[in-house]
């Protein structure tokens, strides 16, 4: 007894309270067996807001809704000519629409004009938009593809569709600053949901809708989708200067100090995901795999159903259009359920999963082309992949930073196309020509 009260005891029990003292009480004995876990450290308070910024995102609140429907029509325009562009190419290299290695190198070639032009430029109107307010390049972006609609509407050679490319490429501001407009009026835990119903909207819908009246319009003649598209167009640019609101305030805005054209390199896009840290840069690194993969098979969807399945342009068409109706629904619904990591995680591997299903069919030939319908479903599953990669990271970064991220971002997908772009065509075009081992017009999805 004397020996539980010596000093030497004592400091024991002060300095581990649940350590054995007396060997013969069980009690004691059972709560030296159980050390007490760990108290975490309290978590830190977020980052909050003042109150001007969140009154700021209460009223663009409903900017948001506008931008939507605004970028819907403005992305409808575009996906007009998703379908007809490459038959107009093949129409010009060929003197008819069916595909052939030359026109797939002459695609290749045409969209690597328009990802240099965007890569070159679009972190410049990024770093412009902190600076000055995002919707003067929101509309800037709309006038660029008015432009492009026009050059390809009385195109007469390739030459002219690449000086199309490269005009809608060089102010090609539409979608990367609608995505900070998205940033500005949102809240970091609502960045997600937000980005995604952006995305389904404006891609999903759009692509739908565009595809479905494209492919009407495309038995009228070759060139009516891009007459069409520069209809709306024109209507919609007045809307959007009368309608649609400023996001980012003055108090919010990054002013242009030092060399503005060594901060808006497209380089420094690249040299940004290696200052920011391992977890931004891993985060970037998926993104751009993912990108990658995505992109060789946008490039080349109409070609390879043509080559691979026999199917007509109202196949097509209609793959297109249930791939679009699909982006609305799903996307923001799979975000919201099981959370931005493992969206990212799994999307890449369902992603992964088609592409193989797309390689195999293209083997098998037409009569596989069953598959494919399956596999465009679960493709959309897979693209949640995107929208969670770019809310996870945006909240690694400041507010006031945003417009450049989304610049970095679009310039990574820009450099990840220039090689994609060339890259798919061109295996696309090999292993449909004569000199090819086996005809394989799959062969493209494999390196996806």
């Amino acid at each position: 007894q004397a020996s539980m009260w010596s000093p030497k005891a004592l400091v024991a029990r002060w300095r581990r309270p649940y350590e054995a003292v007396a060997k013969d009480d069980p009690e004691t004995a059972a709560e030296a067996e159980t050390p007490p876990a760990a108290q975490p450290s309290p978590p830190k308070p977020p980052k909050r807001r003042s109150d001007s910024d969140l009154a700021d995102l209460e009223r663009n609140a409903r900017a948001i809704n506008v931008l939507c429907a605004l970028h819907f029509v403005n992305f409808a325009s575009l996906h007009l000519t998703s379908l007809p562009y490459p038959k107009l190419v093949n129409h010009l290299v060929n003197g008819d629409r069916h595909v052939s290695p030359a026109s797939s190198y002459a695609t290749g070639v045409l969209i690597a004009c328009n990802s240099s032009a965007q890569f070159l430029c679009i972190k410049y109107w990024s770093c412009m938009s902190d600076a000055h307010g995002r919707k003067p390049f929101i509309i800037l972006g709309m006038c660029a593809l008015a432009c492009y609609a026009a050059t390809f509407a009385f195109a007469t050679s390739v030459k002219m569709l690449a000086i199309g490319f490269l005009l809608e490429g060089t102010f090609a501001t539409g979608w990367t600053i609608g995505q900070a407009y998205v940033v500005d009026c949102s809240t970091p835990d609502q960045r997600a949901k937000n980005y995604a119903t952006y995305y389904g909207v404006a891609q999903g819908g759009a692509l739908g809708v565009g595809a479905v009246c494209g492919l009407a319009l495309l038995s009228a003649g070759i060139r009516a989708p891009f007459f069409a598209a520069l209809a709306l167009l024109l209507l919609v640019v007045p809307v959007a200067l009368y309608s649609l609101p400023e996001s980012l305030p003055e108090h919010r805005r990054t002013p242009m100090a030092g060399n503005l054209w060594r901060k808006a390199s497209p380089w420094a896009a690249v040299a940004m995901c290696w200052r920011r840290g391992p977890q931004f840069r891993d985060v970037m690194l998926a993104y751009c795999l993912g990108q990658s993969g995505a992109l060789f098979m946008a490039n080349t969807w109409v070609n390879y159903t043509e080559a691979a399945l026999g199917w007509t342009t109202l196949e097509t068409g209609l793959s297109v259009v249930l791939y679009g109706a699909l982006l609305t629904r799903i996307p923001p619904r799979v975000v919201a359920r099981i959370g931005e990591a493992r969206s990212l995680v799994h999307g890449l591997d369902v992603l992964a999963a088609v592409f193989l299903c797309f390689a195999l069919v293209g083997l098998a030939g037409p009569k596989a082309s069953v598959a494919v319908w399956p596999g465009v479903c679960l493709m959309v599953v897979g693209m949640t992949w995107d929208s969670a990669a770019r809310s996870h990271a945006s909240k690694l970064l400041p507010d006031s930073e945003q417009g450049s991220l989304q610049g970095t971002l679009s310039a990574l997908t820009l450099m990840c196309n220039v090689v994609a772009g060339v890259l798919s065509n061109a295996v696309f075009g090999f292993f449909i020509s004569p000199r090819a081992p086996v005809r394989w017009p799959g062969a493209n999805f494999v390196v996806a």
